[in-house]
């Protein structure tokens, strides 16, 4: 568009100086016209007659009727001179005014595109900040779930501690018919975990990697759908290691099955058990909400073996 501008522009330049230059060639043609138009009505058309009548032989006659005829055809060139000026000026004219319009209508559209191009640019750029704000918002999101991961199997781990510890001492004390934990059935060792709640499977086990920023994180247990409110089940018998609330997991219930074998029910709305507490297989510990970091009702269930993940499909029956 702006080669096309500047080319109107030289146009514009060229003709200016082409009507200039014929204006200049008008005024010189009209200047002879009229030195030509005096003395023809000074003289009339007798002055002519008088250089024929005064020539002295034929021959002198003849030369002179032929330069008068020569004047004329001259004067008749002249006239047609000025008429092609003439046209030739109104055409360089119309012409001009027409690159001039040209340019004008040039110059609003290259104004259209330029506003254009500046809202393109300004949209770009605002979509540019806003994916680097969203991917730093998400790869504080994910370092936050990252700690709370691993907090979540760093507070499993101390509880077993601190569980081995009370057990170890009952045991120096020989007072078993006080053993807190004498009265709670465990999983069987390589027994078979039951489903929590029935649903799609929404996120599973394992890295994922997210579509636009591309970074990994590592999503440590499987993300079932369903209603909110729907009862949790415990997924084998055990005893309620913890109920409370855990960054990012929101409302949590982690149970011990025995053999450092434990699973935490995560996102819920309520929970039904209390710490200390022996459970049974199917038994209702809590609900389906969406407590913590999370985008809808599910629930969060992970296979935990000395508080470290594991694929809990390898697990469920």
């Amino acid at each position: 568009m702006e080669l096309k501008q500047a080319r109107a522009q030289n146009r514009i330049k060229e003709l200016q100086g082409n009507i200039k230059k014929t204006d200049a060639q008008i005024e010189e043609i009209k200047g002879y016209l009229r030195d030509r138009f005096v003395a023809i009505y000074k003289y009339g058309g007798m002055a002519e007659l008088d250089l024929l009548l005064t020539a002295s032989t034929a021959h002198e006659a003849m030369a002179t009727s032929l330069l008068l005829g020569k004047i004329a055809r001259e004067d008749e060139r002249m006239v047609d001179s000025l008429s092609e000026s003439r046209e030739k000026l109104e055409a360089a004219k119309k012409e001009l005014e027409e690159q001039r319009a040209l340019l004008v209508a040039q110059e609003k559209k290259l104004r259209s595109e330029r506003e254009k191009y500046k809202a393109e640019i300004k949209k770009r750029n605002d979509l540019l900040a806003s994916l680097r704000k969203e991917k730093a918002l998400h790869e504080k999101a994910a370092r936050e779930l990252q700690q709370a991961q691993e907090e979540i199997g760093n507070t499993i781990k101390n509880l077993m501690r601190k569980k081995q510890e009370i057990i170890a001492r009952e045991r120096e004390n020989r007072d078993k018919n006080k053993s807190h934990f004498g009265n709670i059935t465990y999983m069987p060792s390589g027994g078979r975990l039951g489903w929590p709640v029935r649903g799609e499977i929404s996120q599973s086990f394992g890295k994922r990697v997210h579509p636009v920023f591309k970074t990994t994180s590592m999503h440590t247990g499987i993300d079932i759908r369903a209603s909110g409110g729907t009862p949790v089940q415990a997924a084998g018998p055990g005893e309620i290691l913890y109920v409370g609330w855990l960054r990012g997991y929101g409302q949590v219930v982690i149970i011990d099955h025995g053999n450092l074998l434990s699973t935490v029910y995560a996102h819920l709305a309520n929970a039904t058990v209390e710490e200390g507490q022996g459970v049974s297989r199917g038994q209702v510990i809590g609900h389906v909400g969406n407590t913590g970091v999370t985008t809808g009702y599910h629930l969060h269930f992970e296979v935990r073996v000395n508080g470290d993940a594991r694929d809990p499909m390898r697990y469920l029956r």
